[in-house]
């Protein structure tokens, strides 16, 4: 395999990964292969992958039509004297934003594949 070559492990028999990465299934690598294969190619680890920081997807839960017409509607009860109903309706929109980003985040790692 070259290294411009792109493989969809998850994709393979297991046959054939096992063939593709020139191992043996019931007995793994031997110390001398793992040890130049860790040279080689450096150490099996996860990176974290680089995304938009915590407050930009806290604040991109506000942009919604949704909650322009909230936003719109707290500050016509503030204008309206009703302070109370604008900050529970402030509260609601701000613990939904902080709530909501936790449920649909996918799995923040990817796996690193070193080629040489």
């Amino acid at each position: 395999m070259s290294a411009d070559d792109t493989v969809h492990w998850h994709g393979l028999q297991l046959a054939d990964a096992v063939r593709l990465l020139d191992t043996n299934l019931p007995n793994g690598l031997s110390e001398t292969e793992a040890r130049t294969r860790l040279a080689k190619c450096g150490p099996n680890t996860l990176t974290r992958r680089s995304g938009k920081p915590a407050w930009v997807r806290f604040l991109l839960q506000f942009h919604r039509p949704l909650i322009y017409i909230l936003i719109v509607a707290g500050v016509v009860a503030v204008a309206l004297a009703e302070c109370l109903k604008a900050i529970i309706v402030a509260l609601e929109k701000c613990l939904r934003a902080r709530v909501e980003p936790r449920q649909a985040t996918a799995v923040p790692w990817k796996p690193v594949v070193h080629r040489s």
